[in-house]
């Protein structure tokens, strides 16, 4: 039998070094975050979940991949704080998962 697995892809970042959202940062023909979406979006995951943080508002409206994005209101504690807040929403939601995958966009 199949594991169901639930992929989180953060992207949460200020990418203060970049001085720009470097998840809007042009890759192929989309984004840097739009090619991690498309990438994931290709496996025989269950859920795909984008945890962004910082330039949140901006982000989700440049991306066009159709995914569902969750806000991590305490970002700036680091990846724990985003792996923390997309596993609680995916244990809250209704999605039935046997494991999660985290892969990082930013």
């Amino acid at each position: 039998m199949p594991h169901r697995i639930a992929i989180l892809i953060l992207a949460a970042g200020a990418s203060t070094r970049m001085g720009q959202p470097k998840q809007l940062l042009p890759w192929k023909d989309t984004t840097l975050l739009g090619h991690a979406i498309q990438t994931v979006k290709s496996t025989d995951a269950i859920e795909v979940v984008t945890v962004l943080g910082a330039n949140a508002k901006l982000i989700q409206s440049q991306i066009k991949e159709e995914v569902i994005f969750i806000q991590n209101t305490d970002w700036q504690s680091g990846l724990g704080g985003s792996i923390a807040c997309g596993t609680e929403w995916l244990l809250q939601s209704n999605i039935e998962f046997d494991g999660i995958l985290i892969t990082l966009a930013d």
